[in-house]
């Protein structure tokens, strides 16, 4: 188990960097579980060879996703260099390939049956603009008034995904 003196450090370097909220949450999550599964205290490097070996476990036995795979990687990484001060190079270990699902399409008939069952005004135009638009929930529920510019038919997605701005076409 990781020494909590070690990982508040951890957590505090990665929000002085601006790591999202998130970001510190689930790097802590997967330090945490991977250091107290390989019977480590954060202390001193981790061997590289048993850092392998503990990946092949959970990926051959426990069957864990590619993404949580990336993510204790990550954060070991990430917490070697920030708190350790040691350049662990175990960048072998990340899957090589991201498994892409390919998106489900509404036909035109169904998107018409799902704005048609609509009965509230003010529901049935938020969900067009969200499809029409392609925005997420929580960028259609920050919305504002001033972020749509009808004029030049765009609507402005003020600290979207990845916290970054951008403008789309309606």
């Amino acid at each position: 188990m990781i020494q909590e003196d070690l990982l508040i450090k951890f957590k505090k370097r990665m929000v002085v960097q601006r790591y999202s909220q998130s970001t510190v949450r689930n790097y802590a999550s997967g330090l945490k579980t991977a250091l107290a599964e390989m019977k480590q205290d954060g202390s001193k490097p981790v061997d590289p060879a048993l850092i392998e070996r503990f990946i092949n476990y959970k990926v051959d036995h426990q069957k864990i996703s590619a993404s949580w795979q990336r993510n204790i990687i990550a954060a070991l990484i990430l917490y070697h260099k920030q708190v350790l001060d040691v350049d662990l190079h175990i960048e072998y270990l990340y899957p090589k390939r991201k498994s892409h699902k390919i998106p489900v399409v509404l036909s035109v008939a169904e998107v018409k049956r799902i704005f048609g069952a609509i009965t509230n005004c003010k529901h049935q135009a938020l969900l067009q603009t969200i499809y029409a638009a392609g925005l997420r929930v929580s960028e259609v529920v920050n919305l504002t008034l001033s972020d749509i510019d009808s004029d030049r038919m765009v609507i402005r997605v003020r600290q979207g995904k990845g916290k970054r701005g951008r403008g789309v076409l309606w």
